[in-house]
């Protein structure tokens, strides 16, 4: 199962990418076991997987960890 957020400001991307190993270590900070993260920088999207669709909490807690890096990166700019 894939979960795909895209980033709003695509342009800051290309003064300061993305990296998938960062995306990766603050999941799985959260208690979260994706078997792959994939990011486009050019399309600012960041795909993450896991072999099973999560529950709703596990899902909740996906979605706040992602929009805390996004906000990162917009606060970092």
């Amino acid at each position: 199962m894939s979960y795909e957020y895209l980033y709003p400001y695509v342009e800051k991307l290309k003064d300061k990418p993305f990296r998938a190993d960062y995306f990766m270590e603050k999941i799985t900070s959260t208690g979260l076991n994706p078997t792959a993260v994939r990011v486009d920088n050019d399309r600012g999207s960041v795909i993450v997987y896991f072999p099973d669709k999560l529950g709703s909490k596990d899902e909740e807690k996906l979605n706040k960890v992602v929009e805390e890096i996004f906000k990162s990166w917009w606060d970092d700019k």
